[in-house]
Order: C-alpha cells, then sequence, then structure tokens
C-alpha cells in the first residue's frame, strides 16, 4: 500500500501541475488575445488590413513601423516646406529693404535711425517754437507800429 499512497500523491501533485499549467496557458492565450486586438485595431486604423491569429506579428508590427515611418515622413516634409516658405519670404523682404536702402537718400536712411529721428524731432520742435515765438513778436511790433 505504500507504493499506492506514493502513487497517488505524485498522481495528485502532477493534477495540481496541470491545473497550474492550464490556468498559466489561459492567461497566455487572453494576453494574446489582447495582443492581436491591438495589432488588428492599429492596421485597421492605418487602412493596413486586418490582423488575424495566423499571422506573423513581427511581420504586423514592422508594416505598422514603416506606415508610421511614412506618417513621419510626410509631416516632417511639410513641417521643412513651412519653414522653407518662411525663409524665401524673409529672403524676398530682405531683398526689397536692401534695394530700398540703394536708393534712399541721407534723410530717409537718418530718419530710420532712433537716435537720429529722436535729434530731428528735438530740432524739428525746438524750429517751430522759434517761428512761433518769431511771429509772436512780428505781431506785437505790428500793434504797436499802429
Amino acid at each position: 500500500m505504500c507504493g499506492g499512497t506514493a502513487i497517488s500523491r505524485l498522481l495528485k501533485a502532477q493534477r495540481a501541475e496541470i491545473v497550474e499549467l492550464e490556468r498559466f496557458n489561459k492567461e497566455l492565450l487572453e494576453e494574446n488575445d489582447k495582443l492581436i486586438r491591438a495589432l488588428d485595431e492599429e492596421m485597421v486604423c492605418c487602412h493596413l488590413g486586418v490582423f488575424d491569429r495566423g499571422d506573423d506579428p513581427k511581420k504586423a508590427i514592422n508594416i505598422l513601423m514603416h506606415w508610421s515611418q511614412g506618417v513621419g515622413e510626410y509631416f516632417t516634409r511639410d513641417e521643412l516646406n513651412q519653414v522653407l516658405e518662411e525663409k524665401e519670404r524673409f529672403i524676398n523682404a530682405q531683398e526689397e529693404e536692401l534695394e530700398q536702402w540703394e536708393t534712399w537718400g541721407i534723410v530717409e536712411i537718418a530718419v530710420r535711425n532712433p537716435n537720429v529721428a529722436e535729434y530731428m524731432k528735438h530740432w524739428e520742435k525746438r524750429a517751430i517754437e522759434a517761428e512761433e515765438r518769431l511771429d509772436d513778436i512780428y505781431r506785437q511790433q505790428s500793434y504797436n507800429d499802429e
């Protein structure tokens, strides 16, 4: 009987191990189903077809990576075109300004310097005030002469 109890314990241990392996297998299958669902959803969203259980996941991931890289290149190309357009507008504006500088006289150039412009405003204001005082003096003289 001693051998029978050992065999029954061994069978019991094997059944417990089988139950544990079945539980572990079920968890792996559930995880696999989640991955298959995720790959399928990504491929469908990207209009790359569907992913079935028999398909190679490495191939599907490779296809998704190529698609993602292509989309990235598209947006990068678009961004680069925008940068190039901005630079082109800047260069055109600089060329127009250069043409103006080549045709401007000393006054046009001077007034674009803030210091010179302030200086000119100061002296223009003084000249206007002096002319007003001179007009007042002339008016007073004309009243006195009458």
